[in-house]
């Protein structure tokens, strides 16, 4: 039969079903992918993670012969609510691709999988970035301008090496109380260079109260996108509902920012914070490439060769902490490693991905009225939250910033 609209919802919706929305969203996601995904926690529009916050203070030793015993106490229970992020991202199919296509099935089939891969592709890519930032929707921070372009320090390379900005990004630049001071939804045309961007309109005065944000990604200082590592393994910010000021035991074992090389020492010094406080190690270490490319160098240096026929050297990968295998994502930040009990953390989720007709019924593809297209929307709504934050430790400076600007802060 011929690959019409009439036909291919069906297939769209037969093919393309929340659980493979799913398995592509998570695909070459190093990290992200093995989060714990649940749903036992969503309480309505919240995730509510129960916590234990403390121990019964009844306990009593007492002489032979007895005596009294202290007064009962109770497990100290609390929680952490987290509000769902709601990720959308829109396909559009022009209705002359259908048509010049509706006798070839298998041109039509590869029109919509492109668009569809596309969009799963961006959103998993919007979420990776998301995962290494502070839960603030910040992506950038601006340095005073001295070029008609967007200019940003440090923070603003990484960021472009990560394909975090891109060409056809729409971006709002702003301080955090007006997030389109300088720029308001433009689109990035290029780059200038490793630390600047153009958009439509010529950029000069912006500085380093200054960030660039995705287009209504923020509102102020009220974020619309999901938590990051860097909020989550914090001795200072609040989270879940729960400042730390409040709730001592709420707060990451160690979150060192000191401008510093990666040693040894440094990575088991962390690992005794983390041990220390629950009583366990951490099960996973996280790093960039970068740091990748320091320890391995720092073991490297303890290799002794018995001759040189067949070395083989480089290796990178190989090397592991504590028996097991280092995460390293390319999306990490350069001067970020992380250690931690990977069963603390959670994308708490309402659902799987889901097309637009999930609530609604009908057709996945629908005619976009006024226009020559049909369009379709994957929806995602979750968040990331931890129950023991104490279970994680972050490095934050293993490379100088000195010269540029310290990153986001």
């Amino acid at each position: 039969m011929a690959a019409t609209l009439t036909t291919l919802n069906p297939a769209l919706q037969r093919i393309w079903t929340q659980d493979h929305l799913e398995s592509q969203l998570y695909q070459d996601t190093p990290f992200l992918s093995k989060i714990e995904k649940t749903k036992r926690y969503s309480i309505g529009e919240l995730a509510r993670v129960p916590l234990h916050t403390s121990r019964n203070g009844g306990y009593t030793a007492l002489p032979d012969g007895g005596g009294t015993l202290n007064t009962a106490g109770n497990q100290g229970l609390g929680k952490a609510e987290y509000t769902y992020t709601h990720h959308h991202v829109p396909i559009a199919l022009q209705g002359d691709v259908i048509d010049q296509t509706s006798s070839n099935s298998l041109s039509i089939a590869n029109a919509v999988d492109t668009e569809v891969n596309g969009a799963l592709t961006d959103l998993k890519r919007n979420l990776q970035r998301q995962l290494y930032l502070n839960g603030d929707a910040l992506i950038a921070r601006c340095k005073a301008s001295d070029t008609n372009d967007v200019d940003m320090n440090y923070s603003g390379v990484e960021a472009i090496e990560r394909g975090w900005i891109y060409v056809g990004m729409q971006v709002d630049v702003g301080t955090t109380a007006n997030e389109v001071l300088r720029q308001d939804g433009e689109t990035v045309t290029g780059f200038l260079a490793s630390d600047s961007f153009t958009t439509g309109s010529a950029e000069t005065a912006e500085g380093t109260s200054d960030y660039v944000s995705h287009k209504n990604a923020r509102s102020g200082t009220t974020s619309y996108e999901m938590n990051g590592l860097r909020n989550i393994v914090s001795t200072t910010a609040d989270l879940g509902g729960l400042a730390v000021a409040s709730a001592d035991y709420w707060k990451a074992a160690a979150n060192d920012t000191t401008s510093q090389a990666l040693t040894l020492d440094l990575l088991m010094t962390q690992e005794q914070n983390i041990h220390q406080k629950t009583g366990k190690k951490s099960n996973f270490i996280l790093m960039g490439l970068k740091q990748e490319r320091k320890f391995y160098n720092l073991l490297q240096q303890q290799v002794r060769y018995g001759g040189d026929n067949q070395i083989d050297a480089g290796d990178a990968e190989a090397p592991k902490w504590r028996g097991q295998k280092i995460f390293v994502d390319p999306d990490c930040w350069d001067e970020d490693v992380y250690q931690g009990q990977l069963e603390h953390l959670f994308i708490l989720a309402l659902d799987k991905p889901y097309w637009a007709n999930h609530h609604t019924g009908g057709d996945i593809l629908v005619w976009s009225q006024g226009t020559d297209s049909y369009v379709s929307k994957v929806t995602y709504r979750m968040q990331v939250g931890t129950n023991r934050r104490n279970a994680f430790a972050r490095l934050g400076a293993t490379v100088d910033l000195s010269a540029t600007a310290s990153g986001l802060t």
